[in-house]
């Protein structure tokens, strides 16, 4: 993945991974989407269980907003797309035919891109702050199956371009219902994965 002035650059696999992470309930339009935040450099999807972020590490500070993509929109343009292949999401002034924002596909196909008209949660309250390398505390927690079976969808996602990835980190929580952060870092890339526990 990568950001170039108003578009974001990514693998149809690394959307489709992402998708997987956004709330199934469509009357829940602010959670129905992925997050397109310039400012940030990055990508996000949320269920209010699960939080997922692909973020560009570095990279110079771009002006711009942040976007909310209706899932079902995007879902239904990346089908029959290999997920190797990149595509582009264009916004703004930058977008074609008037639209606010454009799809553009591997093969240059153009269509216009749903925007919903809503507010994304706000992220940096919801990611746990990264604890010393050297912490050791941590309580013993569940996990649903389902949001952990996403980890290596995404993760694989973004090694198939040929990128080599760090190891997992994975940051227990404080106490046994506290959210718990997974991370990892494929070509200047970063994934953060934030889960809730569930009781045991």
């Amino acid at each position: 993945m990568r950001v170039e002035d108003q578009t974001f650059v990514a693998t149809v696999g690394e959307l489709r991974a992402m998708l997987q992470f956004v709330s199934k309930d469509i009357t829940r339009a602010y959670l129905h989407t992925l997050c397109f935040d310039f400012e940030h450099r990055r990508i996000a999807a949320a269920d209010g269980h699960t939080l997922a972020v692909l973020q560009v590490i570095k990279g110079k500070v771009l002006a711009g907003e942040v976007h909310l993509v209706g899932a079902t929109n995007l879902n239904d343009l990346l089908k029959g797309s290999k997920p190797a292949a990149e595509v582009q999401l264009r916004f703004g002034s930058d977008a074609s035919a008037g639209h606010q924002a454009t799809f553009i596909g591997n093969c240059g196909q153009l269509a216009p891109l749903s925007l919903v008209d809503a507010k994304f949660p706000p992220i940096e309250q919801v990611i746990p702050e990264r604890l010393p390398g050297n912490w050791s505390g941590g309580a013993i927690c569940g996990f649903d199956s389902t949001y952990l079976a996403r980890l290596p969808v995404l993760r694989k996602a973004m090694s198939d371009g040929g990128g080599k990835s760090c190891q997992w980190r994975m940051q227990p929580p404080p106490d046994a219902l506290s959210p718990t952060r997974f991370d990892w870092t494929v070509d200047g890339v970063e994934a953060l994965v934030v889960i809730m526990p569930v009781k045991i």
